[in-house]
């Protein structure tokens, strides 16, 4: 019916600026699938200190754990400390009107896993991290690990905790410990290369970052 029609639209408005106007897809991937930004850090004295690739979440789950007012509310102010610019022109952030940001969300909204397809590529993601599956195993294999999977096991914890796939949007480390989505691997991660980045990465898990700290 109509309603369906108007839907339709506002997702496919949202669609063209997650790829075209926005171009949120060039951070967070095809579909929301999770990709790479480029970050500059800088010092307290605002001097360079580097630029690096940074985990960029995936936004197929986003819904998952966000109302669909809390992730206006990122797109609008952005996110402080990484690469997630305001976009928000109301608030004088960006470009974007307040119809438009409501359309990107009507068009992540569409491509939002279930919850029982964001489980299974969470445990396929834990299995293949933890060495208990390879690239390019069956379905049957897969099945077969994630059966194995010892929940009991402090290692499988951490490994949950800091878990990198779909741009460490499954990870508790994400937000909870400091530095962890700069990558510092890799060919050109980290320019220049010799840059020190001690004061920005290497905290323990779960010692505190956007999220409070979990160690105490």
């Amino acid at each position: 019916g109509a309603i369906d029609d108007f839907q339709s639209t506002f997702e496919s408005r949202g669609e063209t600026l997650y790829v075209e106007g926005s171009q949120c897809q060039n951070c967070h991937g095809p579909e929301g699938s999770g990709g790479q930004a480029s970050y500059t850090i800088t010092d307290a004295e605002g001097a360079f200190v580097a630029t690096v690739n940074w985990r960029a979440p995936a936004l197929d789950t986003a819904l998952l754990r966000f109302t669909r007012e809390e992730v206006e509310y990122v797109i609008n102010y952005g996110r402080p400390f990484s690469p997630m610019p305001g976009w928000g022109a109301e608030v004088g952030k960006g470009p974007l009107s307040p119809q438009q940001v409501t359309n990107l969300v009507d068009y992540l909204e569409s491509i939002q896993l279930s919850p029982e397809e964001a489980q299974r590529q969470a445990e396929v993601a834990l299995v293949t991290e933890m060495g208990l599956v390879d690239q390019g195993a069956s379905e049957d294999e897969i099945d077969a690990a994630i059966a194995e999977i010892d929940y009991d096991d402090p290692a499988t914890g951490e490994a949950l905790f800091n878990l990198e796939a779909a741009g460490g949007a499954y990870a508790c480390a994400r937000c909870h410990t400091r530095g962890w989505s700069i990558m510092t691997e890799g060919e050109d991660a980290v320019s220049p290369a010799d840059a020190d980045l001690g004061d920005y990465v290497g905290f323990p898990d779960g010692s505190g970052a956007f999220g409070p700290n979990l160690t105490g």
